[in-house]
């Protein structure tokens, strides 16, 4: 899901008629064709009841793939004078054909690297004791009871096995959760900042494993779309394509390809 037409004196300003017009990147015929796609739009909230069941004027959908990575994606474009209600959500449940979710799944955690976990802390923690006497017995390391070493918390060669132990047992346990969510139409959600819930699942994804739905919510303003011009390109590409949002739309959709770049730091 995208959010659009942002707050005043930024982007993308003018949606309505008497708006001052704004600009993305100084390119005013990307703004003046938002314009163009998004007046006399209403909400669903203030619709008459035939409008609601009938027309999506206010939602936009396009759908794409990125090169190098697996399956088609589904965008729709929601305007910021419009609520994302249940009621509107499940009009774009029903465009997608796609049943309502019985749950969401968001995961929370810090952006450290998957291979690279555990902490001295955590390393000292009763709790985490089983599985630092697994590493030992792998590695040949004798210990004397439970207690705990210093020379263990500092020895390279240990913690970087302690890391990959608890990498491989927390993606065990996510790719179980995927296969849960995915038999009782649980979808997985991702906000502007992503999680090494989603970096795990990822990997679960490519390698055919799991097919958990997954929503991700951004808006068009977020500066990971508006400070770069690679990534404002790749918006703009995304909205010039997209249709308002219907059954046949989404059936008949030939995907746009997108270049699978957008995170090299090269370009």
């Amino acid at each position: 899901m995208m959010k659009f037409s942002p707050p005043r004196n930024s982007g993308l300003t003018g949606i309505s008629e008497d708006s001052s017009p704004g600009l993305v990147g100084g390119n005013a015929h990307f703004n003046e064709e938002v314009r163009r796609k998004l007046k006399s739009s209403q909400t669903f909230e203030t619709a008459q009841p035939s409008a609601k069941l009938a027309r999506y004027a206010d939602l936009r959908y396009t759908k794409f793939t990125i090169n190098g990575f697996p399956g088609e994606k589904h965008a729709v474009f929601v305007p910021d004078n419009l609520t994302l209600s249940p009621h509107v959500f499940e009009q774009i449940c029903l465009a997608l054909d796609k049943e309502m979710p019985s749950m969401f799944l968001k995961g929370v955690s810090s952006l450290c690297h998957p291979t690279k976990l555990s902490t001295a802390q955590l390393r000292k923690c009763p709790g985490f004791s089983p599985l630092m006497s697994d590493v030992r017995n792998s590695l040949g390391i004798k210990q004397k009871g439970n207690q705990i070493q210093d020379s263990d918390i500092s020895n390279k060669r240990l913690v970087d096995v302690v890391d990959h132990y608890l990498e491989k047992k927390l993606a065990s346990s996510i790719s179980s959760i995927a296969l849960a969510a995915s038999r009782t139409n649980v979808w997985t959600f991702s906000g502007p900042q992503i999680s090494n819930f989603e970096l795990l699942l990822q990997q679960h994804i490519e390698n055919g494993e799991t097919d958990a739905f997954r929503m991700v919510a951004v808006h068009m303003q977020d500066k990971a779309y508006m400070e770069s011009t690679t990534a404002r390109q790749l918006m703009k590409d995304l909205f010039d394509n997209s249709q308002v949002i219907s059954n046949e739309v989404v059936d008949s959709f030939r995907p746009l390809l997108l270049q699978g770049d957008l995170w090299d730091p090269t370009i």
